[in-house]
């Protein structure tokens, strides 16, 4: 299933300032990693009816799997022991706890022990309460509407260790700073992709894919359409792009009747990032790098393995297609999902990985 952006609903007709023009960025292929190592996965769940698994988290029992497309709600909870499904929360509804449309993310609040998601239709964090020990529940611990914005329309909250960051998509959010239930602007700019501006910050939030090292000092951004990768730093509140990596232009067309300027995909359009995940050490991406409509184009058989300045140290090779994921470098476990391809039905499946195999 292509993925289709969760904060679309809420473009309505807004003008948008300009930003400073960036420089158009030279285009080449990724080069092949030279350490890759084939891998066998072997099924954790397949017993949970899912319709579109989206987004993956963990916590040290748990491995919680976004999907609220046609499901009451949205987070399903599952055992790393067993891999058995234990249950779900995050009801649909407009209630204390409840989420009408959630963003991409899904992130945790390490110092706070919270699972953080914002709900764009309803302009609200909500946060749940992880459990203190194996066998405890995740339950509704608190939420907040964020009205005081100064118009910036955020998609996505992303938190870590305490501090919690608003991603935007129109000029001039693109990265924000929450103080209580407002918003201090941190960055704006975007790396060129595309000569029109609003077309390009669509690109760069079709689906956000951006993720925050563990220690909070670097960012990875990742496009979705077309192909392109943007590492910048994080210090004292201060964003700034430290490098940049394109690989496939950005083939679109311009959706009819939506202001600021919003793409779709077409037949010529190749998709990029599926699914990306950070250690302090490596950058984790799930490349697909094919035409829309290329057979699976929305997964790949291998992930690869980019460390902080963008260049690849490495592949995971894999014996099926896999979509979202997510990684626990600790422990060396890789968790995601997955199509059966006799019954077309979604499962979950893992592998063990050294990451010692990647380094220098």
């Amino acid at each position: 299933m292509v993925r289709t952006l969760s904060v679309l609903w809420s473009i309505l007709v807004l003008v948008a300032c300009s930003p400073k023009k960036t420089e158009s960025l030279h285009y080449e292929p990724f080069p092949e990693p030279s350490r890759q190592q084939s891998y066998r996965t072997q099924i954790f769940n397949n017993t949970y009816a899912f319709t579109y698994p989206s987004n993956m988290v963990l916590t040290d029992s748990l491995l919680i799997v976004q999907d609220n497309v046609n499901q009451e709600y949205a987070y399903h909870a599952f055992s790393r022991k067993t891999g058995d499904f234990l249950y779900s929360f995050g009801r649909k509804g407009r209630g204390p706890g409840e989420i009408i449309t959630p963003g991409d993310m899904v992130t945790i609040d390490n110092r706070n022990h919270l699972l953080v998601t914002w709900d764009a239709n309803q302009k609200k964090q909500v946060r749940y309460r992880l459990p203190g020990h194996t066998g405890d529940s995740i339950f509704f611990d608190s939420e907040s509407t964020i009205l005081s914005t100064k118009g910036y329309n955020i998609s996505d909250i992303m938190a870590n260790n305490g501090e919690y960051y608003a991603i935007g998509y129109i000029y001039p959010l693109r990265f924000g700073k929450l103080d209580k239930d407002s918003i201090r602007l941190l960055y704006s700019d975007y790396p060129q992709l595309t000569e029109d501006d609003e077309a390009n910050r669509s690109v760069w939030n079709y689906v956000s894919l951006v993720r925050m090292s563990p220690k909070g000092d670097r960012i990875v951004a990742a496009t979705y359409v077309g192909t392109a990768l943007e590492i910048l730093s994080v210090r004292q509140d201060s964003i700034q792009s430290q490098r940049i990596r394109a690989v496939n232009p950005p083939i679109f067309r311009i959706v009819d009747g939506v202001k600021p300027k919003w793409v779709g995909l077409i037949d010529e359009t190749i998709i990029g990032f599926i699914d990306i995940r950070v250690s302090d050490r490596f950058i984790y991406a799930n490349l697909s790098n094919q035409p829309l409509t290329e057979e699976g184009c929305d997964g790949s058989e291998s992930i690869w393995i980019f460390d902080w300045d963008a260049n690849p140290a490495g592949k995971m090779n894999l014996d099926r297609y896999i979509e979202t994921f997510c990684v626990d470098e600790a422990d060396g476990t890789v968790y995601a999902a997955s199509i059966d391809q006799s019954s077309g039905e979604y499962e979950l499946v893992k592998f063990s990985f050294d990451p010692n195999d990647f380094s220098e």
